[in-house]
C-alpha cells in the first residue's frame, strides 16, 4: 500500500490514539484536498552572541535561523507532495515575521537507507538529517540526532558521528499536543554541541488549520 505521508510509519501502532493536530500535520497526505498551516508565536529563538556569524552565514545557506529575538509571529505551511518514484514528501515552509521576514524550509522524507525519518535543509538541499522519531502517547512527538549526510546530486556521503556531533551538534525537538484545544501545539526545540552544550534553541506555541492546496510542487526530492 502506498504511504499518504512521510511521517506516518511513525504513527503506525498508534491509531485511534493520535491527538488531532497530530494527525492534521503528520499524516497530511498529497491526496488530501487542503494543506496545512500552523500559525502562532515563537516566544524565543536563541543562540550565544558569540555565534552570530556563523549563525549569519548558515542562514545565508538555508541551514538555520539566523536570529535572536522573542514574540516573533511565526507560521509553518505544510504542502505534500510525491517523488517520482511515488514516495510521499512534505515541504515545511517556516516564515518568521520580522521587519524583514525570514524563511526556513525544509524537505521531510523517510529514509530508507535508516529506515527513519529525515530533514532534507539548505538551499539546495545539501544536507540530510536523520531522526529517531518517535511518538509517545498521549500528546508527544520527538525527533533526536542519529544521522547526518552530505547530498551532491546522486552522491550520498555520511558523515561519521563524531564529526557531525563537533560540526552540527545533536538536535533535540520536542512537540505537545494540547489536551484543552484540539488544534493547538508547544514546539520546543534544542541544539546540543558536546562542548559548547546548548547552541540553539527556539520554543512556541502554534494552533493548526486547513488552507486550500497551493501549485504542485514538482517531484525533485529523493527518499
Amino acid at each position: 500500500m502506498m504511504m499518504r505521508s512521510p511521517v506516518q510509519p511513525v504513527f503506525e501502532n498508534s491509531a485511534g490514539s493520535i491527538p488531532f493536530a497530530f494527525r492534521e500535520q503528520f499524516l497530511l497526505s498529497p491526496e488530501d484536498p487542503h494543506e496545512i498551516l500552523l500559525h502562532g508565536e515563537m516566544q524565543l529563538i536563541w543562540h550565544p552572541a558569540a555565534l552570530r556569524p556563523l549563525f549569519w552565514i548558515l542562514g545565508k545557506f538555508g541551514m538555520l535561523v539566523p536570529i535572536r529575538a522573542r514574540h516573533v509571529p511565526t507560521t509553518l505551511h505544510v504542502i505534500p507532495g510525491r517523488t517520482a518514484d511515488g514516495a510521499p514528501f512534505h515541504e515545511w515552509n517556516r516564515t518568521f515575521s520580522l521587519a524583514r521576514p525570514v524563511r526556513f524550509n525544509t524537505t521531510i522524507v523517510w529514509d530508507r537507507h535508516h529506515n527513519n525519518l529525515a530533514d532534507l535543509v539548505g538551499t539546495p538541499r545539501l544536507l540530510r538529517m536523520v531522526w529517531a522519531a518517535r511518538y509517545m502517547p498521549p500528546d508527544t512527538f520527538t525527533l533526536d540526532s542519529i544521522a547526518n549526510a552530505l547530498t551532491i546530486g546522486p552522491w550520498t556521503l555520511w558523515l561519521p558521528r563524531w564529526l557531525w556531533r563537533c560540526l552540527l551538534g545533536s538536535v533535540e525537538f520536542r512537540q505537545v499536543a494540547s489536551r484543552e484545544d484540539e488544534n493547538q501545539v508547544s514546539v520546543d526545540l534544542r541544539i546540543v554541541h558536546p562542548v559548547l552544550r546548548t547552541v540553539f534553541r527556539y520554543h512556541g506555541v502554534f494552533r493548526t488549520r486547513r488552507v486550500p492546496r497551493s501549485v504542485s510542487i514538482a517531484p525533485v526530492v529523493s527518499a
